[in-house]
């Protein structure tokens, strides 16, 4: 497994992903997010974030209608 390493002090650049996959497991909620880490060639690598499942469920319920806002902003 590899490390994922923040150099510097933050606030850090955003990362970008493309994709997303959610997978249940026996030891929780697994996000799988595909990360650009290379501009030119556009490589990603998995990135896999375990939640307990209420974790899952909070943040479920926050996708939506935040995503909903950004279409709101980007039409106006």
């Amino acid at each position: 497994m590899g490390t994922i390493i923040f150099d510097g002090e933050g606030p850090f650049e955003p990362l970008y992903a493309r994709n997303p996959a959610v997978e249940p497991t026996l030891d929780g909620v697994e996000l799988v997010l595909n990360v650009y880490v290379a501009e030119q060639d556009a490589e990603t690598v998995p990135v896999r974030i375990r939640l307990e499942p209420e974790d899952a469920r909070n943040l479920a319920g926050q996708i939506g209608p935040r995503a909903m806002t950004v279409d709101q902003w980007r039409k106006s």
